[in-house]
């Protein structure tokens, strides 16, 4: 069980989608219109199991962006990381979804999967 630094898993999936050539940002890094399919890296919080103060979870949201116009892709997109995360031992998938949202700033279509890993406090 981790202890420490909350920010080390999202590093470690951070590096495990970029080493499976997807594009990844952490939140804040990509700019401007969507041109291709890319995955947003989110720390999503901290629950302590049962209210307590010892062991929790970390949340990770994984964002999914894909061109406006490509709506088709979205879910395609989408399954493969799923696929591709259960490879990844370190979290696990919470079943949490969102639906396909437009992003008119960005010219995207998004939607986000949730993992999470066990943590001391």
């Amino acid at each position: 069980m981790e202890k420490g630094n909350k920010w080390i898993m999202i590093v470690k999936i951070f590096d495990y989608l970029e080493e499976n050539d997807i594009e990844v940002y952490f939140v804040g890094q990509k700019t401007g219109t969507c041109t291709s399919n890319y995955v947003v890296v989110k720390d999503a919080g901290t629950l302590g199991y049962d209210g307590g103060n010892k062991v929790g979870n970390q949340l990770i949201d994984l964002l999914f962006f894909v061109p406006q116009n490509c709506y088709t892709e979205m879910e395609e997109f989408k399954n493969n990381i799923k696929e591709l995360m259960k490879d990844f031992n370190e979290v696990r998938y919470t079943g949490q979804e969102t639906p396909i949202i437009t992003d008119d700033d960005y010219k995207a279509l998004s939607c986000s999967v949730m993992y999470q890993n066990q943590k001391l406090l």
